[in-house]
C-alpha cells in the first residue's frame, strides 16, 4: 500500500509539475482569485462571480488556508496533486473488492493518476473536476459492493458532495444509480438510501445559499450562465472540439485495446465484478453524452470518465495476462499493435504537453509582468479591473478587483451579459474608480481577442463577442493615461493617480 501510494505520488507530482513552476491556466486561476477573495469575507457569486457550484471554491479557499504560506496558487496546486494520487488509489481499491490482484490493482491505478496528470487534461492542476473525482469514485465503489444501508445512504451523500463541486459529475450519478439498479434485492431500498444522501447534501448546499442571501446569484451564475454559454457554443460553433483533447483521443488509441478485452472480460466476470463493469461501461456512455449535451469538449470535461476507463483497462491487462500465460506467441498479435500505438501516442502526448507548458510560461510571465508594474505604482488599497480573463493579475500584484466581475466572459456572453451588467460595473467604478486597468484581452496590441478596451483589435472566433462595453471605454477614455504595455499587454493608470492613497 505505501509503495503504492509513494508511486501514485510521483507520478501526479512529475506529471503536474509545469503548473507548480509556471502557474494556473485561465480557469483554475478564476478559481483562484475567487477564492481568494471569498477569505477576504466576499459572498460568493455577489461580490465574487463565477459559473460553477460552490464546492470547488471551497475547498481552494480551504487549501489557502491551511497553507498561507505559499500564496493563492500554491495550495490550490498541492490539493490538485493530492486529489490525483487519491484518485489513483481509489481505482486500485475498486480492484481489490472486484478480486484483482495487486498487479492488476497497480496497473489500473496509475493509469488513472497519469491520465488525470498528463497536461492535455489537468492544464496544470487545479481544476474543479479532480477534485470531485474522489468522492464520486468512492460512492460508484460503495454502490458496486456495499452490503450495509450507510453505504448507499453514504455513496449518495459524495455523489451529493461531487455535484456541489463540479456539473461533469452527472454522468458519474447515472453511473451509480444504475450499478445500484442491477444489483439484487432490495432494489428500491438502495436507490431510496442514494436518493436521500444525495438530497441531503444538495438540500444543505442551497439552504447555506439562501441563508446568505445568494440564491438568486447562484442561480443566475450556475443556471442561467452556464444555459447561456452552452447555446452559444452550440450557435456560434456547433460542438467545440479543443486541440488538447483531440490529442488526447488520438493518445488513448493505445488503451483500446486493453479496454475492450476488459469490456469482454467483465462482462463474462461473476456477477460482482460483471455489474461494476457495466457500471463503467455506463458511465462512459454517459459521459459522452453529456460532454455533448454542453456543446464544447474540453481537456478536462474528461476528466471524470477516466476512472471507469482505468477499471476496465486493468481488466483488460488481467485478460492480456492470461492469454500470455496460455498461448506466448499471442505476443505478435497483441504486441506489435499496442507498441506502434504507445510510440505515436506517446509523440502526440509530449507534443500537446510543450503547447500547454509553453502556454502555461506565456501567459503567467505577461500577467507576472503587469502584476510587478501595478505593485510598484500602487499602494495596498488600490483596485484594478482586468479587462480580459487573467484572473491571476489580481493575486499576483495582490491588489483588490474593481468589480464582482474578475474576468470578461461573463459581461461579453450573448445571452447572459445586458447593458444592465454595464451600468452597475460603471456605477461602482464612478463610487470609486479603479487605480488601474489592464487590457489582457489578447496576446498584444492588435492581435485578435476579445472585445478590444482602447486599441482596436480583431475579435477571436471565441463566441463571447457581445459588445455593450462602450459605456466603460468612455469612463477609461476620459479619465485614464497609458501607463505602458508590459509584455504586450497594455496598462492604463487613474490620471492624478496617488499611490499612497486610495483611488476615488
Amino acid at each position: 500500500m505505501a509503495a503504492t501510494a509513494a508511486a501514485s505520488a510521483g507520478v501526479a507530482f512529475l506529471l503536474l509539475l509545469p503548473g507548480l513552476l509556471f502557474g494556473p491556466s485561465q480557469d483554475a486561476a478564476v478559481y483562484a482569485a475567487v477564492a481568494t477573495r471569498l477569505r477576504a469575507g466576499a459572498a460568493l457569486y455577489a461580490e465574487a462571480w463565477d459559473h460553477k457550484p460552490p464546492g470547488a471554491y471551497l475547498i481552494d479557499a480551504g487549501a489557502q488556508a491551511a497553507l498561507p504560506w505559499f500564496g493563492p496558487w500554491v495550495p490550490i496546486w498541492i490539493a490538485s496533486w493530492l486529489a490525483v494520487a487519491a484518485a489513483g488509489l481509489l481505482t486500485g481499491w475498486t480492484l481489490r473488492r472486484m478480486g484483482y490482484d495487486v498487479l492488476v490493482q497497480g496497473a489500473g491505478g496509475l493509469f488513472v493518476v497519469a491520465a488525470l496528470a498528463l497536461p492535455p487534461i489537468a492544464l496544470g492542476g487545479g481544476h474543479t473536476e479532480h477534485f470531485a473525482l474522489v468522492p464520486v469514485a468512492v460512492a460508484f465503489t460503495l454502490a458496486a459492493f456495499g452490503s450495509r444501508n450507510r453505504s448507499f445512504l453514504g455513496a449518495g451523500i459524495l455523489l451529493g458532495l461531487g455535484l456541489a463541486t463540479s456539473l461533469q459529475v452527472v454522468p458519474a450519478v447515472i453511473a451509480v444509480v444504475g450499478v445500484a439498479w442491477m444489483r439484487p434485492a432490495p432494489r428500491y431500498l438502495r436507490l431510496s438510501l442514494i436518493a436521500a444522501g444525495l438530497s441531503a447534501l444538495l438540500v444543505v448546499t442551497l439552504a447555506a445559499l439562501a441563508a446568505g442571501g445568494l440564491l438568486p446569484d447562484a442561480w443566475d451564475a450556475v443556471v442561467r450562465y452556464s444555459a447561456a454559454y452552452r447555446a452559444m457554443n452550440l450557435q456560434v460553433h456547433g460542438p467545440v472540439f479543443s486541440g488538447a483533447l483531440g490529442a488526447g483521443i488520438l493518445a488513448s488509441a493505445v488503451v483500446m485495446i486493453p479496454v475492450g478485452l476488459g469490456i469482454l472480460a467483465g462482462l463474462r466476470a461473476p456477477a460482482s465484478t460483471r455489474v461494476a463493469c457495466i457500471g463503467c461501461i455506463l458511465w462512459l456512455a454517459a459521459g459522452a453524452g453529456w460532454i455533448g449535451f454542453q456543446g464544447r469538449i474540453e481537456g478536462h470535461y474528461v476528466a471524470l470518465v477516466v476512472f471507469p476507463v482505468g477499471i476496465l483497462l486493468a481488466l483488460g491487462i488481467q485478460q492480456l495476462r492470461e492469454q500470455l500465460a496460455a498461448r506466448p506467441r499471442s505476443w505478435l498479435i497483441f504486441g506489435i499493435p499496442l507498441l506502434v500505438l504507445g510510440i505515436v501516442s506517446g509523440v502526440v502526448v509530449t507534443r500537446a504537453s510543450t503547447v500547454v507548458w509553453d502556454e502555461l510560461k506565456a501567459i503567467n510571465g505577461s500577467a507576472s509582468a503587469v502584476a510587478e508594474a501595478i505593485r510598484s505604482s500602487s499602494s495596498d488599497t488600490d483596485t484594478v479591473f482586468v479587462w480580459g480573463n487573467r484572473p491571476q493579475i489580481y493575486f499576483l500584484a495582490d491588489r483588490l478587483p474593481a468589480s464582482r466581475y474578475l474576468y470578461l466572459a461573463p459581461l461579453t456572453t450573448p445571452g447572459y451579459s445586458s447593458p444592465e451588467q454595464i451600468q452597475e460595473v460603471l456605477t461602482s467604478w464612478e463610487a470609486a474608480a479603479p487605480a488601474f486597468i489592464v487590457d489582457a484581452g489578447s496576446p498584444g496590441p492588435g492581435i485578435a481577442g476579445l472585445p478590444p478596451l482602447l486599441i482596436e483589435r480583431p475579435l477571436a472566433a471565441y463566441g463571447r463577442d457581445y459588445d455593450v462595453l462602450d459605456p466603460l471605454r468612455e469612463f477609461v477614455r476620459g479619465r485614464y493615461v497609458l501607463l505602458g504595455v508590459f509584455e504586450g499587454w497594455p496598462v492604463y493608470e487613474l490620471a492624478g493617480h496617488d499611490a499612497g492613497q486610495s483611488a476615488s
